[in-house]
């Protein structure tokens, strides 16, 4: 299984030298594969049991009405006179999906935002998100121009938004790194390190061979 993981990897890392190469391809394709066949299996299995569940124990109406329905966006690869039906389906998991979605935004960034720069000035982490919250939506206030206290203002709102930033990038970057760091240690390890000497050797004597032939 260690081989398996490591080689996937040098292959898929292979883009880094090689570009568009076959064995990068082959990772690819093994990955989307691997991933869709997962997915629909899941997903298969999961409305099947749900389904049977539902008619043969609980009668749930609406486990039996949502997969109905769900049953419906086929349609349109079965036949094209149906095929207006699986509209219908789609419909309502797009505005469900939407309706969900947007209570669910509003109150984590506008609500909460709110209520956590509405806090009581006792600390000084409070102080500082009130005024850093007031600046900044000044720094974006354009109908009048930045000058006299404004400029001050907004001088902190771009220092603050640059902190801000900068964090949520190191944050991020350091997720990606962690990740290649737990792929280091099994591809260091013994014996999968073997194949590391294998990839280097091929890139040297790739390399050697095309300095030659431009001789």
């Amino acid at each position: 299984m260690g081989f398996m993981y490591a080689g996937l990897i040098y292959m898929m890392w292979s883009f880094l030298y090689a570009r568009d190469n076959p064995l990068y391809k082959i990772a690819q394709n093994m990955f989307v594969g691997l991933f869709t066949g997962y997915m629909f299996t899941v997903g298969a299995k999961t409305v099947a049991t749900n389904f049977s569940a539902a008619i043969t124990k609980s009668g749930d109406p609406y486990v039996i009405a949502g997969t109905i329905f769900g049953l419906l966006i086929f349609l349109r690869y079965f036949s094209k006179k149906l095929a207006f039906y699986s509209r219908f389906p789609v419909l309502i998991i797009v505005g469900t999906g939407f309706g969900v979605s947007l209570i669910a935004t509003i109150k984590a960034q506008v609500v909460d935002q709110i209520v956590d720069t509405l806090k009581p000035l006792y600390t000084l982490d409070n102080i500082i998100i009130a005024v850093t919250v007031i600046c900044v939506t000044f720094y974006f206030f354009f109908s009048v121009e930045h000058k006299g206290p404004l400029q001050y203002m907004t001088r902190w709102a771009r220092y603050m938004m640059m902190v801000a930033f900068g964090a949520s990038f190191g944050y991020g970057f350091m997720g990606r790194v962690t990740r290649v760091i737990s792929s280091m240690e099994t591809l260091l390890a013994f014996p999968t390190i073997y194949l590391g000497l294998i990839a280097i050797g091929i890139i040297a004597y790739d390399y050697y061979f095309r300095k030659k032939r431009k001789k």
